[in-house]
């Protein structure tokens, strides 16, 4: 009966497993801000598709202190916010690079990641070559400036 019950444990998680690995295969290219579905079509650019929520472009509403790039060490990893002048960007979390649009109003800053249609706000403030960006639990998280 133990074995019987250990090999539905076992299938079960087989089952998790490979919905997870599915889930996370959306086999999306981009090329020049067009996204590529699967079925081939080509949806709107990362501009399109962010209209309303956050302005790129030359009608960013941008802090030009944030620009540059800022990194984080913690955890035996690197963490590195890029912000651009034209309120585009990416966030890489130990090699795993993922594009973003952001604006900045006083000391809020919104970011939305480009595989996920909302944004977020959240706190920030920059002393010199350190950027203080709130996490989503309220703590200080702090990137040094990249030279």
């Amino acid at each position: 009966m133990k074995k019987v019950l250990a090999i539905g444990l076992v299938i079960a998680l087989l089952i998790v497993v490979l919905f997870t690995l599915t889930a996370c295969d959306n086999k999306k290219e981009t090329e020049s801000n067009k996204t590529t579905t699967e079925s081939g079509s080509e949806s709107e650019t990362t501009e399109e598709k962010y209209k309303g929520a956050v302005v790129t472009g030359e009608n960013a509403n941008v802090d030009a202190a944030i620009v540059g790039q800022w990194k984080n060490s913690s955890l035996g990893m690197d963490f590195v916010y890029t912000f651009n002048s034209d309120g585009t960007g990416s966030y890489n979390a130990g090699g795993n690079e993922m594009p973003l649009v952001y604006s900045t109003n006083e000391n809020k800053i919104t970011i939305m990641y480009e595989q996920d249609s909302t944004s977020f706000d959240t706190e920030y403030s920059i002393d010199g070559d350190v950027l203080n960006i709130k996490d989503s639990f309220g703590s200080d998280t702090l990137y040094e400036k990249v030279k």
